[in-house]
């Protein structure tokens, strides 16, 4: 692909403010918006393929709208290279840190918490997918970079953006307002600290308070409402279902008569933890495996192991992890691996395939397809979205329209399914699988990227209450709440709270969880992440006693007393993570958008 048109650039006016959108899936997409013009300017990368000195590099340059989440690692300078690849899953699980240990000849070692399980031969510390992200975001910074160890990019990158020349742009990522990131509504705590910890370490902003969230799914409505050529938003109920690589994200809101009233509060949100990803494991099973071909295949190179097979169409996340580490392990399970992501995108446009991994082969039908992999899907998104509509208090014959995006949005299967489930809706379906199909399709690349940019013209659909208390800042007033042997009610507690200047009206749920003890989801592994942690590192100490006892012990209806021995060492834990953030903890962050 060409490098786009920048005939009509735009002049910059150094009293404008310039705010970075950032979409983080399976590969990262960007825009800019101008918030004085309101104008928004999608970012591409071209890329050069890094050849050895003895290689003549004969390629072209490469564009795309949408950088692969994948990086070169070596451990050692004549190590072997490895790829990492699909970062997201992973920076949901805990926070990474060193643990400073002493042995009893006062032999001092830094031990890197946690490892990640890839496969039965390749374990990760958890870090290096944090510093991976952070080396991917340096291609838009152009500032110098500090040199990650053992991290390198593929490819040689240089972005660039539609209607702002090289040195327009440049001037633009050193002078940013904010940036703006796309994420899962049950995203944990964890995965918000790591994605702004590479943020910040590849010098896009200064400061964490600059950064600003916002849920995928609201950033596909509002991407809708400001691009041009698409189907125009009305007010009334709207459905909004973002089909990515991990998760599939759905939003219901009542649009309201003026456009500039929407708030947060309009949206109900939901995330269901079954994406491409999954997709492509149950195209493994169901279509390849459960075949002819694939029982010789299984007889031939796994019968020293059982793969583990989940449930078609469900998240069933502690067997689809067991069965990517197996197939990861070996080099036809990861041609399988690849070969499903193929077959999502080939059998979206064709009825018939054949497929050919070494000596086996297959001939595919969409027809199997549709039956064996798609109809489970559909059938459990049917459940997802009637549990999300009663939550709305809506009716699906309420609902007048629908955005169906991403790359599991694209099939007819899955259009004859919302157009029968939303008889009286508008749909609007993307009509390309991610990028892969047509590469010119700028609309799918960018759409989510286009809406988080727009945050700024709709400031009122950020949650504040959020930004401004962060969970584990929350945790640890919380902490600093109650004297030793206290019992305390909630309203004691809030009452407490308050006298510190807390406004607890805007997260009293979100106490109400910790109190609760729902909070350790992304402070320590939890199930069914913790199949992904190496053996060593679930013995942690750190670990074992976050997850054998309650921090917040109920005594009673709604009365609460704190478990001081845990307490002193969730301190201690909570200082060790953000030993670099100690603002991170120590004050509510001020929220300027």
């Amino acid at each position: 692909m060409s490098s786009p048109d920048n005939s009509h650039e735009a002049q910059i006016n150094p009293d404008d403010q310039w705010y970075l959108a950032l979409d983080i899936g399976a590969g990262v997409s960007a825009c800019l918006l101008n918030r004085n013009s309101q104008k928004v300017y999608p970012i591409y990368w071209k890329a050069k393929t890094i050849l050895s000195s003895d290689q003549e590099n004969h390629s072209s340059d490469q564009v795309t709208f949408r950088l692969r989440c994948e990086v070169d690692w070596q451990e050692t300078p004549n190590g072997l290279r490895q790829k990492l690849e699909n970062f997201k899953p992973y920076l949901n699980i805990a926070i990474p840190y060193i643990r400073i240990t002493q042995d009893s000849a006062s032999e001092v070692s830094q031990v890197p918490i946690p490892l990640i399980k890839l496969s039965n031969n390749q374990t990760v510390f958890l870090g290096k997918f944090q510093r991976a992200l952070q080396l991917l975001l340096s291609t838009l910074t152009p500032v110098s970079q500090p040199s990650l160890k053992g991290l390198m990019l593929p490819k040689l990158y240089t972005c660039g953006s539609v209607g702002l020349d090289a040195l327009a742009l440049h001037e633009v990522l050193r002078g940013l307002a904010g940036v703006i990131v796309g994420f899962p509504s049950q995203a944990t705590e964890a995965y918000r600290f790591n994605v702004e910890t590479a943020i910040l370490g590849a010098n896009l902003i200064p400061s964490s308070q600059q950064i600003f969230w916002l849920e995928d799914a609201i950033a596909t409505l509002l991407g809708q409402l400001h691009s041009d050529g698409m189907i125009s938003m009305s007010f009334g109920s709207a459905l909004v279902i973002d089909a990515g690589a991990t998760t599939t994200e759905i939003a219901i809101v009542e649009l309201p008569d003026r456009i500039e009233d929407l708030t947060h509060d309009h949206f109900i949100c939901h995330s269901w933890a079954y994406g491409g990803d999954a997709l492509d494991l149950d195209i493994i099973c169901q279509l390849l495996l459960n075949s002819p071909t694939g029982k010789q295949l299984l007889l031939d190179q796994f019968s020293d192991q059982d793969l583990i097979w989940p449930k078609p169409g469900h998240p069933d996340l502690h067997r689809r992890y067991c069965l990517q580490q197996q197939l990861q392990s070996q080099p036809l399970g990861v041609a399988l691996l690849a070969a499903a992501k193929s077959l999502k995108v080939i059998l979206s446009q064709q009825q018939y395939y054949t497929l050919e991994i070494e000596d086996y082969h297959w001939k595919l039908d969409f027809i199997d397809f549709e039956r064996l992999v798609l109809v489970p899907f559909i059938n459990q998104l049917n459940t997802e979205l009637n549990h999300v509509i009663v939550k709305a208090g809506r009716s699906s014959i309420g609902i007048n329209q629908a955005l169906c995006m991403g790359g599991n949005g694209v099939w007819t299967g899955l259009n004859r399914w919302l157009r029968q489930k939303l008889p009286n809706a508008v749909i609007c379906q993307n009509d390309s699988q991610q990028s892969s199909i047509d590469p010119r399709s700028l609309w799918d690349q960018v759409q989510v990227a286009m809406g988080l940019a727009t945050l700024p013209l709709y400031p009122q659909v950020l949650d504040r209450s959020r930004h401004q208390y962060r969970d584990y800042f929350l945790l640890k007033e919380l902490l600093n709440s109650f004297e030793e042997g206290q019992t305390l009610s909630i309203q004691q507690v809030i009452q407490v709270l308050e006298s510190r200047g807390i406004n607890t009206r805007s997260c009293k749920s979100r106490l109400q969880s910790i109190l609760k003890d729902q909070l350790r989801l992304g402070l320590i592994p939890q199930e069914p992440e913790i199949v992904l942690i190496h053996p060593a590192s679930r013995q942690t100490p750190d670990y074992q006693s976050l997850s054998q006892e309650k921090l917040f012990i109920e005594d009673g209806d709604q009365l609460y007393r704190l478990n001081l021995e845990l307490a002193d060492q969730v301190h201690q834990y909570l200082n060790q993570l953000f030993s670099g953030f100690p603002a991170y903890l120590e004050e509510p962050a001020i929220v300027s958008l």
